[in-house]
């Protein structure tokens, strides 16, 4: 249970941001990950018709887990239906002001996954819209993918499988909250703590 708690620490506060310098550059992270677990917020469950509204990414170099980068960004979209408003916090405001272009987003955070492993709880559902905008910029994107819900499933007795349920099964002591960042955190966590079952 404590190495669980320190590592939750850690992830949550020694962490060091991947983003936009102040001249608009990429600040770019350093290669050869053991993993990034991502996480999107949506306007809907179609990846043909609904939009990512948010995107977020946590990577562990080289299994170190004093180096965690982060990557998180909104995405400027028509229209932040109300029910997704509810669920997440994100208003229609937040990505007009702050968002940026799902162009931009993708290359930028493809770019900070580079070739690592990429792993997503329910990955069928983020790998789908990721794959979807990828092929509209046209990147590539043919990374090897992990799904933590298909892992809890083979691995815990759980009443469900939701992030947030799976995440305190594993000792996680932050709150998943449908924001693609904290969701991502939990992820990360969740990995850690069932690879180590495995193993």
């Amino acid at each position: 249970m404590l190495s669980v708690i320190v590592f939750a620490a850690v992830l949550l506060w020694a962490i060091y941001r991947f983003n936009r310098s102040a001249d608009g550059s990429e600040i770019l992270s350093p290669v050869g990950a053991a993993f990034v677990a991502v996480d999107l917020e949506t306007t809907g469950l179609n990846p043909e018709s609904d939009e990512i509204i948010e995107i977020a990414a946590c990577k562990v170099t080289d299994g170190d887990l004093n180096r965690v980068e982060q990557y998180s960004t909104l995405i400027r979209v028509r229209k932040v239906p109300s029910r997704i408003q509810r669920l997440t916090g994100i208003t229609q405001q937040m990505v007009d002001e702050e968002g940026i272009a799902l162009e931009l987003a993708i290359r930028e955070v493809l770019s900070f996954i580079g070739d690592s492993k990429v792993v997503a709880h329910n990955a069928n559902f983020d790998i789908r819209f990721i794959q979807n905008a990828a092929d509209k910029v046209g990147v590539e994107f043919c990374n090897e993918v992990e799904c933590t819900l298909k892992m809890a499933r083979e691995m815990l007795d759980l009443e469900n499988y939701k992030l947030a349920t799976v995440a305190k099964a594993v000792g996680y002591k932050g709150e998943p909250n449908h924001r693609a960042l904290e969701d991502a955190q939990a992820t990360c966590v969740i990995y850690k703590q069932l690879t180590s079952f495995k193993g």
